[in-house]
């Protein structure tokens, strides 16, 4: 595989862009199963390698949890999503087997080039289980190397190939190829969804890579640059020149749905919203009220596995806000949305500031969410609410209930 070199003097940081991923679109990784760093607790789910893109002419190998449905096969192909993990994290075997309790194939890697401890059971949520060196010597032999850790984009000044980004991004394009050659999965119906950082790589994937049939960004986002909290020191205008996933988010024309936190101290949500707004013919936003900042936080939500059975598997879709409420409506809160069909009831409130959001040294939002209750109309689908003369900024929040449980859909964020 070529290296490609960041010539930070360049003018055409843009074109280096859009082709340092070009040839590896079809390519489908070497790998091999590691039967001895499968998980007891997960049986069926296998452990592997696969090789990773190189660092400094050094091949690199990525570790791996992934599994299918019992029930797939070249005559019944299932759909497939690429789970990719936030800070922190490493590959979850528990997110894999989520995914395929729901039918899908799914792989979870580690973007950070993190590899287990040891071979056996280990507790794949713990640190301390997990390292970023190989210590047995039979894995050595071929003289590869783990890709590197998450720098907080430090390294973007470096030869392209020892920057994290880029081999976090090609560690997913690389496992989307390898789910694509499994003649189990349905090549056409693969999506991809990420936590935190992975919703930020996620997000950035979606620059280069369009065959993804969805994405489902979760708290990371795209316009990190415009960030309000510590994320805006690590997309600094020099990062950014490579990696800013605002500036070809529609290079895709797959749907995409927009999960976020609306009091996370990492992605703050205007960047959330810019992304959503920059995507909405073809997105979905659901902005929680109560949802904290996690793993297990990110992977939970309905509406995560619903918009992916709609987008392929012909499941039902959410519930969609047809018109978006208006700052020039001021404090009269007006909007509509279409029902799902199998939605027995719907809640809508409205979120509130009274004044600019902004946050704090810790990147802690310093404003009260404030709320008043919508009034909805089911025959037309309005829903209507009064902000007092003290709101600032606002969004609704309309929860769906189903036989599954509770799924959130929202508005885009108003400054009035």
């Amino acid at each position: 595989m070529r290296i490609y070199k960041y010539d930070k003097l360049a003018c055409g940081a843009l074109m280096e862009e859009e082709k340092m991923f070009k040839e590896i679109m079809d390519v489908t990784p070497k790998w091999e199963e590691l039967p001895g760093y499968e998980q007891p607790d997960y049986p069926g789910i296998k452990a592997l390698l696969y090789e990773g893109l190189p660092k400094g002419g050094t091949p690199t190998r990525i570790f791996a949890y992934m599994g299918v449905p019992e029930s797939a096969s070249p005559a019944n192909p299932v759909p497939a999503v690429v789970l990719v993990h936030g800070g922190g994290g490493h590959a979850f075997a528990e997110w894999v087997r989520i995914w395929n309790e729901r039918g899908y194939a799914a792989i979870a890697m580690g973007n950070t080039g993190h590899f287990p401890k040891r071979a056996g059971k280990i507790n794949i949520y713990a640190p301390e289980d997990w390292t970023h060196e190989i210590d047995e010597m039979e894995l050595k032999a071929d003289g590869w190397t783990l890709i590197p850790d998450n720098d907080g984009m430090k390294s973007y000044e470096q030869e392209l190939s020892s920057q994290w980004m880029y081999h976090a991004v090609g560690s997913v394009i690389l496992a989307h190829n390898l789910l694509r050659a499994d003649e189990r999965i349905d090549s056409g119906k693969i999506g991809v969804t990420g936590i935190s950082w992975g919703g930020v790589i996620t997000s950035i994937v979606m620059n280069h890579d369009n065959r993804f049939a969805f994405y489902i960004p979760v708290y990371g986002c795209a316009h990190l640059g415009e960030s309000l909290t510590w994320m805006k020191d690590c997309f600094t205008p020099g990062a950014l020149k490579l990696w800013d996933a605002s500036r070809r988010l529609n290079y895709s024309s797959a749907p995409v749905l927009w999960v976020c936190w609306a009091s996370d101290g990492a992605f703050s949500i205007n960047t959330n919203n810019a992304s959503y707004e920059d995507t909405i013919q073809r997105a979905a936003l659901s902005m929680r009220i109560d949802m904290l900042h996690g793993h297990v936080q990110g992977w939970v939500p309905l509406e995560i596995y619903r918009f992916a059975d709609w987008a392929v598997k012909g499941g039902l879709p959410l519930t969609s806000v047809v018109r978006q409420p208006d700052a020039s409506s001021k404090r009269n809160v007006e909007l509509e949305i279409k029902q799902a069909n199998d939605v027995s009831r719907v809640e809508a409130i409205c979120y509130y500031i009274t004044e600019e959001l902004s946050y704090n040294e810790q990147s802690e939002i310093q404003q009260q969410w404030q709320e008043v209750k919508c009034d909805y109309t089911p025959q037309t689908g309005e829903l209507r609410a009064v902000l007092p003369e003290s709101a600032h900024s606002y969004y609704v929040e309309i929860r769906n209930f189903c036989a599954d449980g509770c799924y959130v859909v929202s508005s885009k964020f108003i400054t009035l």
